[in-house]
């Protein structure tokens, strides 16, 4: 059976916390997000699909539009100062030799398709960022009925992104090394927890 490997992009990939949230302080009191001020407070947001979370508090599918593509031109803008997580590039590469991989990413696919270009991580067929559709639900399961006979799994770093992957009914992986600690992916239940990138490695190759 084929194996297809849903990866998310921030926080698996690409260590952007620190920008994310030096973004959100900045952006975020203009959209009267006044309540978005730590660490804490975004990873608050990741607890379910980033883009619920700012509707919640007080977003309007306009604004949240705007506060999306405003985001991703500052993160297109800034990321030069990002790096992928350590060992990621040399993990993906081992996994891509057997598997087929595709991004479903809450960012922008111009924003992830540059850093990817940029750092050579050219191991994925596609990006399917949230221009595609807000939903990481949905995106997967399009890719579900595409591939009827494929086994998939969602690799992603927030308790969100497991409990979107269990929606769509397929395998999660959770890992450590992202935004959510391990303690707290572990409250979402993924059915396998990585604590770096090595571990995907064993995991499917």
């Amino acid at each position: 059976m084929e194996t297809i490997l849903l990866f998310d992009y921030d926080g698996v990939i690409v260590d952007s916390m620190p920008l994310v949230l030096e973004l959100l302080q900045t952006l975020a009191p203009k959209y009267g997000l006044d309540m978005i001020k730590t660490r804490k407070d975004v990873e608050d947001l990741f607890e379910k699909n980033v883009y619920e979370s700012l509707k919640e508090l007080g977003l309007d599918d306009k604004k949240l539009n705007h506060f999306k593509e405003k985001l991703g031109v500052k993160l297109l803008l800034l990321q030069s100062h990002l790096n992928p997580f350590p060992n990621i590039k040399e993990s993906l590469e081992k996994i891509s030799t057997n598997n087929r991989m595709i991004m479903i990413t809450s960012n922008l696919s111009f924003v992830t398709n540059h850093f990817l270009k940029k750092h050579k991580l050219n191991f994925f067929e596609k990006v399917l960022g949230a221009e595609v559709s807000k939903s990481k639900v949905e995106k997967i399961l399009n890719i579900k009925q595409e591939n009827p006979n494929a086994k998939l799994f969602y690799i992603g770093d927030t308790t969100g992104d497991i409990y979107e992957g269990k929606k769509a009914k397929i395998k999660t992986v959770g890992v450590t090394w992202g935004y959510h600690s391990k303690n707290r992916i572990k409250k979402a239940k993924p059915d396998h927890v990585v604590n770096n990138p090595n571990d995907l490695v064993k995991l499917f190759t």
